[in-house]
């Protein structure tokens, strides 16, 4: 409270008086009365001011307020009111634009920030060190620049309260966009052959998923995040064709968490090729030659590896019923050569050949291990089991519970399986499957 002292008696007067000759008194419209303390005087001009603890008095109660100055029989009463305003409230925060996947996580492109709740004639403040330190704000907004910061506000109203600083947030301005490298295991894959493919990004997407790759000439098995921003898939090449297959991210195919596209569909990195022959020996004829041996007569050259005992594995030759053994099998060129423990005779002659799922040393095969077609179905017994449902024995009871199954993960054709970075510790079980027949 500033107020100044005035006398039609002029100077001397003014000069007697001191500050403890004063009395001011705040009267609120409910409660008790509050003295405030006159804290100078100055007798030259009479202005004095008086002062009263913030704590006594009620933030925006209106009070009454009685002056009086008495000193040597001289003395004099004011009156009037004031509004007690002892705090400033805390300014809000909020993004200009969150352009990121997650509304609430603090990861943006556009780094502008706006503040709200500011009082008329308050000035404000701002920081994006945590409060370590602050600068000065203007208008009702600011702009981050690039990286992470921990972003406060606080003001100063008109009448001096310095407001609490808002709660630390965490802002991460991002403007740069994210990359990926695809890789492969294999260069070249041949018939029932599979690779691995790894799709490693620059940063963490909240949308990368397999729409974003292009895939030729086979098949591409569902992504696991084996790592933090690690993506695994298995990859089948298509059957009977020589090709160059291509699996390829594409600009603008997936997002990082602040809203950044891809942007690097041109790099090499971003494409795999892998050279692809699955094309299979067909059977062309079967006859009998002069010596009574079946001959076996493929449309490419064959390799010199050769079916091996038990041959009832591969082969079903009969004659008017009577299946026949084999005794051995010999292959020169594109003729596969089948000699029975006793020569073919005259008759009906049946013959079947089976080739399991899956690549076989000992197989009829192409010169390049392709596993040449069988004539026919047959039994497959392989030694790989597709489908298998993976638990992993965490409790190591011996038995597969309902709740250690891992979710969506099966063994492949080949057997294989792929585990999520998040899997737990534990003895792998793969239960169920089919051995393909």
């Amino acid at each position: 409270v500033s107020v100044t002292l005035s006398s039609l008696a002029g100077a001397t007067v003014l000069d007697s008086f001191s500050a403890s000759d004063f009395t001011v008194t705040l009267t609120p419209q409910s409660g008790s009365p509050v003295n405030a303390t006159v804290d100078s005087y100055t007798a030259s001009t009479g202005a004095w001011t008086a002062s009263v603890a913030a704590l006594s008095l009620v933030d925006g109660q209106t009070y009454g307020v009685q002056v009086t100055a008495s000193h040597a029989g001289y003395s004099a009463t004011a009156q009037g009111k004031l509004t007690a305003d002892t705090s400033a409230a805390t300014p809000t925060l909020a993004l200009a634009s969150d352009t990121g996947s997650d509304t609430s996580d603090g990861i943006t492109q556009t780094g502008t920030l706006h503040v709200t709740g500011l009082e008329t004639g308050a000035t404000w403040q701002y920081s994006t060190d945590s409060g370590t330190s602050w600068v000065t704000g203007s208008g009702s907004s600011f702009t981050l620049a690039e990286g992470s910061h921990g972003v406060q506000v606080r003001q100063t109203d008109a009448a001096g309260n310095v407001s609490t600083a808002s709660a630390v947030r965490t802002i991460v301005m991002d403007t740069d966009a994210p990359t990926i490298t695809v890789e492969a295991d294999d260069s070249e894959l041949f018939a029932d052959g599979e690779t691995t493919l790894y799709f490693t990004l620059s940063e963490v997407s909240a949308d990368f998923d397999a729409s974003a790759i292009t895939v030729t000439g086979g098949t591409l098995g569902d992504l696991v995040e084996v790592d933090d921003g690690v993506y695994g898939a298995f990859f089948t090449p298509d059957d009977d064709v020589s090709t160059t297959a291509t699996l390829t991210v594409a600009g603008g195919a997936f997002t990082d968490l602040a809203g950044n596209a891809n942007g690097d569909g041109d790099d090499a990195d971003n494409t795999v090729e892998i050279a692809i022959d699955s094309v299979r020996p067909v059977i062309q004829s079967v006859q009998v030659n002069a010596q009574g041996r079946l001959e076996l007569t493929y449309d490419m050259a064959l390799s010199s590896d050769v079916p091996v005992s038990p041959f009832e594995d591969y082969f079903r030759i009969a004659v008017d019923g009577v299946e026949q053994s084999v005794q051995s099998v010999a292959v020169s060129d594109r003729v596969v050569t089948v000699t029975m423990n006793r020569p073919l005779g005259d008759g009906d002659l049946s013959v079947s050949y089976t080739d399991a799922d899956g690549d076989h040393y000992d197989a009829i095969q192409a010169e390049n291990g392709n596993d040449a077609r069988g004539f026919d179905l047959g039994i497959v017994a392989d030694g790989y089991v597709q489908g298998a449902q993976i638990y992993i024995d965490v409790d190591a009871d011996g038995q597969a519970d309902a709740n250690e199954m891992r979710e969506g993960v099966t063994t492949s054709a080949k057997g294989n399986f792929l585990l999520a970075k998040t899997a737990p510790q534990g003895v792998l079980m793969a239960i169920g499957g089919t051995d393909v027949s």
